[in-house]
């Protein structure tokens, strides 16, 4: 018979891997922070990491250019990294896997999608007991959905949920019981898709785009995230003036099947360059993860140059 300190213990444990886990909701969807309300806006460099974490010259099964656009995700003990590899052969853009047990030192381990054409923007989450992913496939003109067989590996094409444009850098949430997307066409239109079912009936919301001809703050600059309740957070590329020169996050205010208001927060831009080193140019995708007493954020920069763009790790930790 366990004793009583067993027991609170054991209890502790739980909360403590479901906090890892994203919060883990009665839904089955992970990520879920409903029930975090302290904001990832006010980042900073760990102690002791020296960004950036990943660059080209870490891939082994690649003579990669550069790395962008992580997202992170934490399951079963483990963190896991999936980003942007391209390289000069094959000539296009693939996703590859890193792999850490902080969350904050990083090993690159290997491409796990490369269907013959340009795939980036790597967006994953789970949902009951699968893994999807939904990648950039821009060239293509549509939006797919990838399924592991055996996770994080063995990613198949399960459905397309969007056709008809050059659709760029989708993400997936969950919100009042219904699936949203936020997904870019080109750099200066974004639009709103909703949907039942995880992988069809993707409907277009009637408020399409909901961002018009706007460069400043339409493609996607990462994961759209609910914290606090039931606060959207969507994030979007500055390129009015170059290619993903900052990160924007705006709050939803108005999310339904008819209507669609957002307003942009204070902490707003919530990353951009810092003028000299790994980050010198330009900085365009935030993935927040919440591991239980802090926010862990994956983002990418650009220092110039062929092989500019790398990954680096921030936080946003309470006073």
């Amino acid at each position: 018979m366990k004793t009583w300190k067993q027991n609170t213990s054991l209890v502790l444990i739980t909360l403590c891997i479901l906090f890892l886990a994203g919060c883990a909701s009665e839904n089955g969807t992970i990520p879920d922070w409903r029930d975090v309300s302290f904001p990832p806006f006010n980042m900073s460099e760990p102690e002791g990491i020296t960004n950036p974490v990943l660059t080209a010259a870490d891939a082994t099964d690649r003579d990669a250019d550069f790395l962008a656009d992580p997202f992170l995700f934490f399951d079963n003990g483990r963190w896991y990294m999936f980003f942007e590899i391209y390289a000069a052969y094959p000539g296009y853009a693939e996703i590859a896997l890193a792999r850490s047990d902080d969350g904050m030192h990083w090993k690159y381990d290997m491409v796990v999608l490369s269907p013959g054409y340009h795939h980036t923007f790597p967006c994953v989450l789970k949902y009951k007991d699968d893994y999807y992913m939904f990648p950039e496939t821009y060239t293509a003109e549509e939006v797919r959905v990838y399924k592991a067989a055996n996770f994080p590996y063995g990613w198949r094409h399960v459905s397309t949920i969007a056709k008809g444009r050059p659709f760029v850098d989708p993400t997936v949430f969950r919100y009042n019981d219904t699936w949203w997307m936020f997904v870019g066409s080109t750099n200066q239109d974004c639009y709103l898709y909703y949907s039942d079912s995880l992988t069809e009936g993707w409907v277009e919301h009637p408020k399409n785009p909901i961002i018009n001809d706007d460069l400043s703050k339409a493609r996607p600059a990462g994961r759209a995230f609910v914290f606090d309740g039931d606060r959207i957070i969507r994030l979007g590329q500055k390129c009015d003036v170059m290619y993903g020169e900052k990160v924007r996050a705006f709050e939803v205010d108005v999310l339904t099947r008819t209507e669609y208001v957002e307003h942009e927060i204070p902490e707003s831009p919530i990353l951009e360059a810092d003028g000299s080193g790994w980050n010198a140019i330009n900085m365009h995708q935030v993935d927040p993860w919440w591991d239980g007493e802090k926010w862990i954020i994956a983002v990418d920069a650009n220092k110039g140059g062929k092989k500019g763009y790398s990954i680096g790790i921030y936080t946003a930790e309470k006073d």
